[in-house]
């Protein structure tokens, strides 16, 4: 199975690991399971199972944490 992944990060901020779990599964509502990959500072990668939840995640743009902005890139 082909997973599909977005590299993201907020602008300005870092959140914990707990409340970026809790933002993704309350902002994007999803179906499939997802895997989210904190790396390197500020970066994460959000990987999906099934590409129609990443295209779906992707269109609905701009996401806030808070203030901070979103910056997404397909993977």
């Amino acid at each position: 199975m082909k997973n599909h992944a977005l590299i993201s990060k907020f602008i300005g901020m870092w959140p914990f690991e707990k409340s970026l779990f809790w933002w993704i599964k309350n902002k994007w509502k999803h179906k499939e399971q997802i895997n989210l990959d904190l790396g390197f500072k500020i970066l994460f990668i959000i990987v999906f199972e099934n590409i129609e939840e990443r295209t779906k995640v992707s269109e609905n743009r701009p996401y806030f944490f808070n203030n901070a902005l979103l910056v997404m890139w397909l993977l």
